[in-house]
């Protein structure tokens, strides 16, 4: 479609360097982004590395250039660390960091749970069964909460969709009729 199609960007960011996730040697996955040169040299501090003193890394545009060499060498140092050790000593040196949770760790999270952030929606087993998934993130006082709901069955929404589309009564009961809806 174009002539310099961007690459898939994955967990990473083409703007900042570093910003991606690392694998620990606990086999838990963590994010680091810093976003200022503080915070770069913060996170060199706390691996106990010299990056921030090394020619090809030492400005955003000299890391951004070198990206894939820094990320290699991020992802060797951070196969050092435990992830809720180096989690912590990030958070405290101010560098933007994070867990990688899994979605079991996502909609078990109490933040979640207490800003009310997911809401369970039936599924299309016609069981019960609910999973939870997002509400919708915007709310405004003197407006109701739009509520999720599940997926339609198949064919139920058929006839309200039909009528928007112009159709009569008489000729959506014809195509219910036929077996076409």
């Amino acid at each position: 479609m174009y002539d310099d199609d961007p690459d898939p960007l994955g967990a990473s960011h083409p703007n900042w360097a570093p910003y991606d996730v690392f694998l620990t040697s606990d086999e838990e996955w963590v994010f680091v982004g810093p976003s200022s040169q503080r915070q770069w040299e913060a996170l060199c501090e706390v691996l106990a590395v010299p990056f921030a003193d090394d020619e090809r890394f030492e400005t955003l545009t000299d890391r951004r250039e070198n990206i894939h060499l820094l990320t290699e060498l991020l992802a060797d140092e951070f196969r050092e660390f435990e992830a809720d050790d180096v989690v912590e000593r990030l958070r405290e040196a101010g560098v933007p960091t994070a867990h990688v949770n899994d979605l079991g760790e996502v909609v078990s999270d109490p933040h979640l749970a207490a800003t009310d952030a997911l809401t369970p929606v039936s599924t299309a087993e016609g069981d019960d069964a609910t999973v939870d998934v997002p509400r919708f993130p915007v709310t405004a006082t003197g407006f109701d909460r739009i509520e999720s709901t599940g997926p339609p069955t198949l064919g139920e929404d058929s006839t309200a969709v039909l009528g928007a589309l112009g159709y009569s009564e008489e000729r959506i009961e014809r195509l219910r009729d036929a077996g076409v809806i």
